[in-house]
């Protein structure tokens, strides 16, 4: 199985020594952590645990509920840092209102047979701005479409086998 279905990020670490002090604690519990999410030297270390262990290994650390990392930022579905995603422009919006106001513009002057091809033209535009990426990892700088990626992990967990 890919890394990244069975690890969970638990925690965010500054320094490399905090994280390999809470993994040595982790592993004679017989719990599978790794590192993760380093790809600069400022971005920090992730500490991951089997998604079956993170209740256990947040009781060994000391950590009272939930896992400390950031819950209102998206993880990057490549190197899973949440500390490092920043969510992109809303493209769609911006071209629902592009296209209202060129309409709007178009229905004044009565060009109808040009509105009636905007309205065409921008539909389609619009249907592809649907899918456009709404983050991006600061770590890594892979772009991603949430709504695409849940479709995507949806579509795995139902070609895997049982």
């Amino acid at each position: 199985m890919p890394r990244h279905r069975s690890l969970v990020p638990i925690r965010h670490y500054d320094t490399q020594d905090e994280l390999l002090a809470d993994m040595a604690a982790l592993e004679p519990k017989g719990m599978r952590a790794e590192a993760g999410g380093l790809l600069s030297p400022d971005s920090g270390w992730t500490l991951m645990v089997h998604s079956t262990d993170v209740v256990a290994a947040l009781d060994v650390l000391g950590v009272a509920g939930e896992p400390d990392l950031q819950t209102d930022v998206e993880p990057c579905p490549r190197c899973l840092s949440t500390r490092g995603s920043a969510p992109l422009p809303p493209y769609l919006l911006i071209g629902l209102g592009v296209a209202f106001a060129v309409a709007l513009a178009l229905a004044q002057f009565r060009l109808w047979y040009w509105l009636a091809g905007w309205a065409v033209v921008s539909g389609l535009v619009i249907r592809r701005l649907e899918r456009a990426h709404h983050w991006r990892c600061l770590n890594c700088h892979f772009t991603w479409n949430t709504w695409a990626e849940d479709e995507r992990r949806a579509a795995a967990r139902r070609a895997a086998p049982e």
